[in-house]
């Protein structure tokens, strides 16, 4: 995860975690951390890139605007919600019939290899 991520939008950085608040320093920068998102012109569909050098952590946001959101439910005012399958479990023992990642990583670098193979020519270097 990210503890303390930059955000970008249309490759601009609108959010760096060194400039948190309103400051000459920020504004110098172009970041405007007190700025709505209107004032940043994202709307709902609107992309953003999340990143933590520090973490590692990098994502895709889409900003999605839902006039039902339940206040009582999310009393902040927002939701996350993922588009993504179901996040990787740890492999384990197999004992549960699934796959781990090498054997599947297996299956498909040997379907890459019969695939390549039927399209090479063998050459001789020995002339």
């Amino acid at each position: 995860g990210a503890a303390r991520p930059a955000i970008y939008f249309n490759g601009s950085c609108i959010f760096d975690p060194e400039y948190p608040e309103p400051s000459e320093e920020a504004a110098d920068e172009g970041l405007h951390p007190e700025w709505t998102l209107t004032e940043w012109g994202l709307s709902s569909g609107s992309l953003l890139q999340i990143e933590d050098e520090g973490q590692g952590f990098s994502c895709n946001l889409v900003v999605s605007e839902d006039p039902e959101l339940d206040e009582e439910k999310f009393p902040t005012g927002f939701q996350v919600a993922t588009t993504g399958g179901e996040p990787e479990k740890d492999a384990g023992d197999g004992a549960q019939g699934e796959k781990r990642k090498a054997e599947v990583g297996d299956e498909n670098l040997a379907s890459k290899k019969q695939a390549t193979d039927a399209n090479c020519e063998t050459v001789s270097l020995d002339d």
